[in-house]
């Protein structure tokens, strides 16, 4: 699973004020690990198979990923932003 799609479930389980466990904090530790310096996150290489169009190159800023990471990071952690 991308860290993108992490992201937007842990996006959807502190919506509804669901309790975090240890798996979502672990979650929330491996996004913010991959966090850039310019407090950005980079796009994922694109996944073996048939692909139709690129949107984004891999290791350059990613632009819905970026937002998802930090509603997942606000919705949980406030004081990380």
């Amino acid at each position: 699973m991308t860290a993108r799609l992490v992201a937007g479930r842990i996006g959807l389980v502190a919506a509804v004020r669901a309790p975090f466990g240890a798996p979502v904090q672990d979650a929330l530790e491996a996004i913010d690990a991959k966090r850039r310096a310019d407090g950005r996150w980079n796009a994922n290489a694109a996944k073996p198979g048939e692909v139709h169009f690129t949107t984004e190159k891999a290791g350059k800023p990613s632009r819905p990923g970026t937002p998802s990471a930090l509603r997942a990071l606000a919705a949980c952690r406030p004081e990380a932003l």
